[in-house]
């Protein structure tokens, strides 16, 4: 299933970003090699809202809301996505590393 992590969330340029998603990035990697099945898969910015989207593949929605947590970012709620997800093949390889 897919998850998407709604956060308030104030990110103010790339650099801010970038930060958020490796962050992201490193906490659901941490948790699947505790055995968790996560993967994070992209962050959405609305900087006019200051809001932040993570979106993770996961097993339920309390593991997407444990990443987000252990990545230091705090969630108002967690939605079930549904939707074709097309994978940017470079992303994906970048992410296979």
């Amino acid at each position: 299933m897919r998850y998407l992590v709604e956060s308030y969330l104030p990110v103010t340029g790339a650099e801010d970003q970038a930060e958020v998603v490796a962050r992201a990035r490193a906490a659901a990697d941490e948790l699947a090699r505790e055995g968790a099945s996560l993967r994070h898969l992209d962050c959405i910015f609305v900087p006019e809202d200051e809001m932040c989207l993570l979106l993770y593949e996961a097993d339920s929605a309390e593991l997407a809301r444990a990443a987000s947590r252990r990545a230091g970012i705090e969630c108002e709620r967690v939605l079930e996505a549904a939707g074709v997800l097309e994978v940017d093949s470079r992303a994906k390889e970048a992410s296979d590393e």
